[in-house]
């Protein structure tokens, strides 16, 4: 807090009064929330004649937005209530209380009854081709997992000849897409791993002055990083040899705030076998795999917090209170448990953990070695460790802190806590692993975070995933998605085995989202409906929502892992209809059209036809033929519709005649022939009235005789002609002139 306090290491200087523990630099700060009025009373404790200043500022705004609250001096306060909040916000505090000139710090993050977070943004995802191919399985079920918290990942697979700029480049490239959402980076796997610097952060000079681990850069979108002025070839590992040109950065410390949270899973520098593993892969599905419990609440843990501390005050720097300001806001003062990280570690277990030690790349003296984590199990979540060497956690066999994501217990994170100092109380409200940690990386910029070496120096890294939260709320299960009508989704699912508030329903378009919350306030049931969704893909998720208090974290609505489902949404679900229609003709001018609709009952009936015909019966009388729509309509306002055909008939038969000969000198009479074929009755009508009703006739005079038919088939009438010749020429005679 620069304006505000004295850097830590010029406050050890000052006289007399000397620590004893690393705790002595810590002030165990509690948060409790009050009604009417809203506001929050702040505790710690104070031996007297403290001088007490309490600084404030709210989540999101900048690092020199801290406002004062109480400068009082010489003082036995112990504690304070801040009327100025707001249901909804979450508030930052920290407290430096001083006393014979020692200072001591704390923090809390407080949410007055903060809402549950829909979306939390994109998070890049790299993974080497060879994990991408052998994790799938595990891979998915993480995205799934985050897109259940509100994330959206992007996954990126890189080929073994990816280089650190070249994943740089894609990281950039994606972020300026949507520099807004963008939020985190996990690396999974062989991604390269960026060096930078020429420092000893845990003092070891010569050997282990140089360029060390540095994820930072793949955090920062802007900063610039050069590789040009460090030149020193005599640490001990060639990965800390840094000359110009080589690759590695110069830079010491971050040259501009990180935008990004980084976290990085790779295990390619673990003997597998020793750790119980076939290989890299299996250890790499047997972290996604404990991490997808953790999110699940299948893994679960006591509310507690482990301190192994082996260095104790150490001149000041006490390094274990990086142990005990993580675990105050999160379990409480009281929950806190000085013992051995490895005996008292199984089975008991704590939510947060610290050990530190004087160390090598494999170990911290005290705490435990990599071959520890090879055969032990380890029941704590959110790790730091801090010691000589292992924070360069790239070291080539079996690093001390890779060793720790890698064994067989439950710990999902790890970082090298103590130079600097980290900043992990925004947890307790709710916040991600990834989250403080960026906090920590970007310390230089905030007033309110005090002073320590390496502050913002490049090598700060988290190993694990940045997505991680501390408190875990059982998800709902089994959902299953039905389109029972044409205008809505209806989610049922199996209930959270937590005693949980309700649950929220989100809807997107596509499986990353972005998700739409649906539901205003948290229902109580395990249904829901959702009205007239758009006709697409649709992308559901159920998110059990429990009111979590901490500590120091206030009260906000918490959510447990989405349930996820999808469905094609049609519009289909009204009644199925069928529809028949007919033949009209000469003999039937009008017939009924017949219209079913499964199931009943329907509402509306609603046919159109040619020459704009409308009818609202279900079984109409038509004179026209051509093709009519029926449209079925029921309670719910589903409707579908089917087609009947009409079909008219109003040809004339075809009527086949013959006459059996002419009227001559042989013949006085011919008979005038009609095939019945296709008619059912015929008149043969002529000369002087002749008239007869039949299919044959007499004629015995000459003339032609008319034909009247009616079809046998559609009943129109049809008409022909016959001619009866007259032929009484003498034979031989012929015409003369004379």
């Amino acid at each position: 807090m620069r304006p505000f306090f004295t850097l830590l290491f010029s406050l050890l200087c000052l006289i007399g009064i000397s620590a004893q523990t690393a705790k002595d630099i810590t002030v165990p700060m509690t948060a409790t929330l009050n009604t009417g009025p809203t506001s929050i009373t702040l505790t710690w404790p104070n031996p007297g004649g403290a001088n007490l200043l309490v600084l404030r500022r709210t989540k999101g705004q900048a690092g020199n937005s801290w406002a004062q609250v109480i400068n009082l001096t010489n003082s036995n306060l112990t504690s304070i209530t801040d009327n100025g909040v707001a249901n909804g916000q979450i508030y930052e505090y920290v407290i430096q209380r001083t006393i014979n000139n020692f200072n001591a710090f704390g923090y809390a993050h407080v949410a007055v009854n903060a809402n549950p977070v829909n979306t939390r943004g994109k998070i890049l995802i790299f993974v080497d081709s060879t994990s991408a191919a052998g994790a799938a399985v595990e891979l998915e079920q993480l995205y799934n997992d985050m897109r259940g918290d509100g994330w959206w990942p992007i996954p990126f697979v890189i080929g073994q000849s990816a280089t650190v700029q070249s994943v740089k480049n894609q990281i950039i490239a994606a972020y300026n897409t949507d520099p807004t959402n963008t939020k985190s980076l996990l690396l999974i796997g062989s991604v390269p791993v960026p060096y930078s610097g020429n420092a000893a952060w845990d003092g070891h000079v010569p050997d282990h002055e140089g360029a060390w681990p540095c994820d930072s850069y793949y955090g920062d979108i802007n900063g610039i990083w050069t590789d040009a002025t460090v030149d020193n070839s005599v640490p001990n590992r060639a990965a800390n040899k840094n000359v110009p040109g080589d690759g590695k950065f110069d830079q010491n410390f971050n040259p501009s705030a990180i935008e990004l949270q980084v976290g990085r899973v790779d295990f390619r520098r673990i003997d597998a076998a020793a750790f119980g593993e076939p290989n890299q892969l299996g250890l790499l599905k047997r972290y996604l795999q404990k991490n997808h419990k953790w999110r699940s609440g299948e893994y679960t843990v006591e509310s507690k917090a482990l301190i192994d501390d082996n260095f104790g005050y150490f001149g000041g720097e006490a390094f274990a209170a990086n142990g005990y300001r993580m675990a105050y806001p999160l379990v409480g003062e009281a929950n806190i448990v000085e013992t051995d990280f490895f005996v008292n570690s199984n089975p008991q277990s704590y939510l947060v953990g610290f050990g530190c030690g004087g160390g090598n790349y494999n170990g911290a003296g005290g705490v435990g070695s990599s071959a520890n984590f090879a055969t032990d199990t380890v029941n704590i979540v959110f790790t730091n460790l801090f010691g000589s060497y292992f924070g360069d956690w790239d070291f080539e066999t079996n690093p001390f802190m890779v060793s720790a994501l890698a064994s067989r217990g439950g710990i999902l994170t790890c970082s090298w806590a103590g130079r600097p100092h980290h900043f992990n109380h925004a947890m307790a409200s709710g916040e991600t692993v990834g989250y403080v940690m960026w906090e920590t990386m970007n310390a230089q910029f905030n007033n309110g975070f005090y002073g320590s070496f390496g502050e913002s120096g490049a090598h700060v890294s988290l190993l694990g995933d940045p997505t991680l939260r501390a408190n875990v709320v059982k998800p709902a299960k089994d959902l299953v998605l039905t389109a029972p009508t044409c205008k809505t989704v209806v989610l049922n699912w199996t209930a959270s085995a937590d005693a949980v508030t309700g649950y929220h329903v989100y809807r997107a378009l596509s499986p990353n989202g972005s998700y739409t919350r649906l539901t205003t306030s948290p229902i109580t049931a395990t249904s829901y409906t959702d009205n007239n969704p758009p006709l697409d893909t649709l992308y559901y998720q159920v998110r059990a929502i429990k009111n979590v208090t901490n500590p120091g974290g206030g009260t906000y609505a918490n959510n447990a892992t989405g349930v996820l489902g999808q469905i094609i949404f049609t519009g289909a679900g009204g009644p199925t209809v069928t529809a028949t229609g007919g033949s009209l003709n000469c003999s039937v001018n009008n017939l009924v059209l017949m219209a079913t609709a499964t199931p009943g009952p329907v509402s509306t009936w609603n046919w159109s036809g040619p020459n704009n015909y409308s009818s609202a019966l279900q079984n109409p009388t038509v004179t026209a033929p051509g093709v009519y729509t029926v449209t079925a309509t029921d309670a719910a306002g589903c409707n579908s519709t089917a087609s009947a055909t009409v079909v008219g008939d109003y040809s004339a038969p075809t009527i086949t005649v013959s006459v059996s000969n002419s009227i001559n000198c042989t013949f006085s009479s011919a008979i005038i022939s009609v095939s019945p074929t296709g008619l059912s009755s015929c008149i043969i009508t002529g000369p002087n009235g002749f008239f007869v009703q039949d299919f044959s006739a007499v004629a015995t005079q000459a003339g032609t005789y008319s034909i009247t038919a009616i079809s046998s088939t559609n009943g129109c009438i049809g008409n022909s002609a016959a001619v009866v010749s007259l032929d009484v020429t003498p034979p031989g005679s012929a015409a003369s002139n004379n």
